[in-house]
């Protein structure tokens, strides 16, 4: 039932090791999943997964990717709790598996600070409630690390009695150190404090990364060809006066965030419907990079709240990148400190407090780029160059164009055709491979226009 084999983690520390004298190569054990069972026994049954992770050491695997008894694991003993410090749960792309926490409690609580990585798995229906409710489906000390997987239907929920100082953070995923996603999805998800009167509020919808309160650490999110969509943050009732509400898809706490390739829509809560961003002191940065911030909603109250599409705190670059049709007091993006925005489009976006700056507003005017499409943005005077086009985009509504995550298509008509940059070298469009971007003159936005687009097919009916 075990057997050796480097871990991706493992080969990383062997690399790393191997420059030491005395440096040995370091591997793990993998423990098999083959059974499908989780009652009151099981964790003293070899096979089942709560008996597998339970048997784990530091960088082993738990693989479920030879089961074939069943496509679900249901928990029935509660959620599986292990403190080993770095732990990968994996299966494969062509046996996928999915772990459910039968809406009754989470799924993993990873009680260690390093790294927590799960391949091609899908967890879904987690429910965490406490005064202090932290993470859904997945809690951890450390780092999260996903891999073609899918965190979907869970709850980090308070209870009546929480007060100012407790919050639901990450209704999907809490991880303290950072997060890291490739070509996973975190989907309908929701950190809910709308039974708690007195709560200090709820951040974190789909992620929640890093902590609130005390000394915080830079705690970091990254994504690639990854999704956050349809996630939400549930403040308490109204006229509790608690107003730390922020983060429908995700937010960072005292942290750094790159979005690349990927796509956050459909998330909600009352500022920074769809990312949130704070610095708390810490050296951070933003990069939105080839991707799309779309139709995200927060409905906050005042200047400066409220933010739709994305709101930060640190350093931002927006670089070849679309966002459009969120809605809030500022309906696409609100800046902070700096902000360069090179060849992207911010635009059709909707502000119910500040019409002047529905697409970008920003309070300390330190920005640079050209080359973009924006519609309306509450900065005078701009650099030279730096607005393009202030005609509608004419984007086609979201879709499956292609790719890994879904993207605006361009009509053959827009005046966002050919009129960008590729200042950051970008061989490829969102989409990635098979989707070239050339290197001078393409398309504003995270779009290119490809020889072969076909507009009868833009009405989704090829999905």
């Amino acid at each position: 039932m075990h057997s050796l084999r480097p871990t991706r983690i493992a080969a990383c520390l062997s690399a790393i090791f191997s420059l030491a004298a005395a440096a040995k190569p370091g591997f793990a054990a993998t423990h098999l999943v083959t059974s499908c069972d989780d009652s009151a026994s099981a964790a003293t049954t070899p096979g089942t997964l709560r008996f597998e992770i339970g048997a784990a050491a530091d960088t082993d695997i738990v693989d479920l990717s030879t089961l074939t008894s069943c496509s679900t694991i249901t928990l029935h003993s509660g959620e599986i709790h292990f403190a080993v410090p770095n732990l990968s749960i994996v299966s494969s792309s062509s046996n996928r598996k999915t772990i459910s926490g039968n809406l009754t409690n989470r799924v993993f609580n990873h009680a260690a600070a390093g790294t927590l990585e799960v391949d091609y798995l899908t967890i879904t229906a987690g429910r965490y409630q406490a005064a202090a409710a932290a993470g859904g489906c997945i809690i951890s000390g450390g780092t999260v690390v996903l891999t073609g997987s899918t965190v979907t239907g869970c709850a980090a929920k308070q209870t009546p009695a929480a007060t100012l100082g407790n919050y639901a953070q990450g209704g999907g995923v809490f991880a303290r150190k950072g997060m890291q996603m490739s070509n996973s999805v975190i989907s309908g998800n929701v950190a809910d404090a709308g039974s708690a009167p007195n709560s200090g509020g709820a951040q974190g919808g789909g992620v929640f990364v890093g902590q609130l309160g005390g000394v915080p650490s830079a705690s970091n999110l990254a994504m690639k060809y990854s999704t956050l969509e349809n996630n939400s943050v549930t403040p308490p009732p109204p006229g509790s006066g608690h107003d730390q509400n922020w983060g429908g898809g995700a937010f960072v706490a005292a942290g750094s965030l790159s979005l690349k390739n990927s796509t956050v829509n459909g998330n909600y809560a009352p500022s920074g419907g769809g990312l949130y961003q704070t610095a708390n002191g810490q050296p951070t940065t933003v990069l939105i990079s080839n991707s799309t911030i779309s139709g995200n909603t927060a409905k906050g109250s005042g200047a400066g709240s409220g933010v739709g599409g994305l709101q930060v705190a640190g350093p931002l670059q927006i670089l070849n990148s679309t966002i459009a049709l969120n809605n809030g007091n500022v309906g696409g993006v609100r800046g902070s400190t700096s902000t360069t925005i090179q060849s992207s489009i911010i635009a059709t976006n909707i502000s119910d407090f500040q019409p002047l700056s529905k697409d970008f507003y920003q309070g300390n005017v330190n920005l640079s780029g050209t080359d973009n499409l924006i519609q309306s943005i509450g900065i005078s005077p701009l650099p030279s160059g730096f607005i393009t086009v202030t005609s509608d985009p004419q984007l086609v509504p979201l879709g499956n164009h292609g790719g890994h995550t879904m993207t605006h298509a361009l009509l053959a008509s827009s005046p966002a055709l050919g009129m960008g940059n590729n200042s950051a070298n970008l061989s490829v469009d969102q989409r990635g491979i098979g989707y070239s971007r050339p290197p001078t003159s393409p398309d504003i936005g995270a779009y290119q226009r490809q020889v072969n687009d076909d507009e009868l097919f833009y009405d989704g009916f090829d999905r």
